[in-house]
């Protein structure tokens, strides 16, 4: 990962934990795909569906970062209860 991608996977998860309070924000990259990926647990998001979800997330990256928005690939939108559910299957 290159000081680069560093640099903007800190700003990013920087940017969506002051965003979205007090949501669990995990975010990665790797050597063989430098686009970032991982998940936002908030229950902010509990009153809405998925497609209302990601637009929210992608319009706040692509309003701070514009064209660095690109790196960023999957991020996964959940409440607490929907990732407690998924842990516990």
């Amino acid at each position: 990962m290159s000081a680069l991608e560093i640099s903007f996977l800190e700003r990013l998860t920087s940017l969506l934990s002051e965003y979205f309070q007090g949501a669990k924000v995990e975010l990665s990259s790797n050597v063989l795909s430098p686009r970032i990926n991982g998940h936002i647990i908030w229950d902010g998001f509990c009153d809405k569906d998925s497609a209302e979800r990601q637009l929210l997330v992608r319009e706040v990256i692509r309003e701070r970062f514009g064209i660095e928005a690109s790196m960023v690939s999957l991020l996964l939108t959940l409440t607490t209860q929907e990732y407690e559910d998924i842990m516990s299957d």
